[in-house]
């Protein structure tokens, strides 16, 4: 079976400033747990069903 983790929300703690470190510490956590895919939200503009327009993206 393939697990893969997506992640749809970028409302961490650290803000952009710690995005790209946030994002390796789970990346690395993703391959050492056996997943096989990481993959992000990738819309120019949030998709009303997840979070306000005004949420940070990607």
């Amino acid at each position: 079976m393939d697990i893969g983790l997506h992640i749809p929300h970028f409302d961490w703690p650290e803000g952009a400033a710690g995005m790209a470190d946030t994002l390796g510490q789970v990346a690395e956590r993703v391959d050492q747990g056996g997943f096989t895919s990481l993959s992000v939200m990738d819309h120019w503009f949030q998709m009303d069903q997840y979070a306000p327009a005004t949420d940070p993206m990607l």
